[in-house]
């Protein structure tokens, strides 16, 4: 942990750990939990020793994720220790597991709400995403850039394609969730070679579709149109809300102009959020509009445009 919390500092990359509420060990089940009372007194008391050295040796952290959610409260300690961080599972939760491992937010269900009192805290996924939800709290997708979460020495053909990659950004980061993408180190302590030139791979076609729009706007109410200085080819465009004010956008469609001047509707959809990605048939457009057919209170877009993929 010393050894990963200096590179990350010297990279600039925020640092988040992950402390497994199950341990075999100990004989904890999932959330931490152990057959007999004695037994389960011993094994919070390492877990919560355990957690403190995490959050007090290696600098601040962003993110503590709680693998299965927990059975038992250690809010005390992140209170203390990390105020900041994202919280994953467990009953101090600020972030909720998508409810696969494959990296994608179901499509009619992306919304960041939820509803208290459905399931225990903590434990709550995409499935429970509800626009009229009293809390907020957004989904994480987390997937295996290769077949298996741990180093292997014979799966490296399951190294996942650019292709594949792109494709999970755009269903989960593109509908409004936060992509974990695990890389596992081989033995020597580092990325494999091969995993980290894909990595690489993956960041380039990212920057090179999103990074700079053609064509972008943003405004208040029923309809913002984009319009570039001349007709461009496009097959995406990407919906922002200002999620500071909160989820309005209930269900929308988005419409292209072609050179004649008329309308066509190329994508519907219900929740916007913090992102959404609309892939649409490639062709020249010389305006798309963001139509929002219904609302809880004005509509803020923070922004409409549009893209290319190369």
């Amino acid at each position: 942990m010393k050894d990963l919390a200096a590179s990350c500092k010297a990279a600039g990359i925020g640092l988040g750990v992950y402390l497994s509420p199950q341990d075999k060990k100990h004989k904890a089940a999932v959330g931490g939990k152990v057959a007999d009372e004695a037994g389960q007194k011993a094994y919070e008391a390492i877990f919560r020793a355990q957690l403190t050295e995490l959050l007090t040796q290696y600098g601040e952290m962003m993110e503590v994720w709680f693998d299965g959610s927990l059975v038992f409260d250690v809010g005390d300690i992140l209170a203390e220790h990390a105020p900041g961080a994202m919280v994953f599972q467990g009953p101090q939760a600020t972030i909720r597991w998508v409810g696969n491992e494959d990296g994608f937010v179901p499509a009619g269900n992306a919304w960041n709400t939820v509803k208290r009192g459905v399931k225990e805290w903590g434990q709550y996924t995409a499935d429970e995403g509800d626009p009229a939800g009293d809390a907020w709290l957004p989904n994480e997708a987390d997937a295996r850039i290769r077949s298996t979460w741990f180093w292997k020495t014979n799966n490296l053909n399951t190294l996942k394609s650019l292709a594949d990659l792109v494709s999970m950004y755009e269903k989960s980061v593109g509908r409004g969730a936060v992509l974990l993408l695990n890389h596992t180190p081989d033995r020597s302590g580092l990325i494999p070679e091969e995993d980290a030139a894909r990595a690489a791979e993956f960041g380039a076609a990212i920057e090179a579709t999103y990074g700079t729009a053609v064509s972008s706007s943003s405004g208040r109410g029923k309809e913002v149109v984009t319009q570039p200085s001349a007709a461009v080819v496009v097959d995406r465009v990407v919906l922002m809300e200002d999620i500071r004010q909160g989820e309005r956008v209930r269900k929308y469609a988005v419409d292209v102009q072609g050179a004649d001047g008329t309308w066509k509707t190329v994508a519907t959809g219900t929740a916007i959020g913090r992102k959404r990605i609309e892939a649409i048939p490639r062709g020249e457009v010389s305006a798309v509009r963001l139509r929002v057919l219904e609302s809880v209170g004005e509509p803020i877009i923070a922004r409409v445009s549009l893209h290319r993929t190369r």
